[in-house]
């Protein structure tokens, strides 16, 4: 099941980016057997990069994932040369698995991706 929430920037009075939660890298994978974890994904209009607000948009949405939801893990990702979503990930409290393939089947094209997680213990002992 997917769930997207829209940022909406107050001021601008308009909709600037989305935050999702999808299937995660780690379904079906040894390790992650009877574990509930979902994907965060999220998109933001370049006018607005720099500015914080996809790590404050990032930690509600986590804190809904774990104190609502009851998620086990998020897992999140970026494609290797996009150094401000790392940045994003890496503030959010996310820790570095692995670096992997996408296969693009719109583009017929192979992506360089780096993948994390953060799970709900770490995210207890930081709150």
């Amino acid at each position: 099941k997917k769930e997207v929430f829209a940022l909406y920037h107050r001021k601008d009075r308009r909709a600037i980016g989305s935050l999702g939660l999808h299937n995660s890298w780690t379904d079906g994978r040894s390790g992650y057997e009877g574990l509930k974890i979902r994907e965060m994904g999220y998109v933001l209009a370049k006018d607005y990069w720099g500015q914080g607000l996809m790590p404050e948009a990032g930690r509600a949405v986590i804190a809904y994932c774990f104190e609502q939801l009851g998620l086990d893990a998020l897992t999140s990702g970026h494609f290797v040369n996009n150094r401000q979503s790392k940045r994003v990930i890496e503030k959010l409290g996310f820790k570095y698995v692995e670096t992997d393939l996408f296969q693009s089947a719109a583009l017929n094209k192979s992506f360089e991706i780096k993948r994390y997680i953060f799970f709900r213990d770490e995210y207890k002992r930081k709150n």
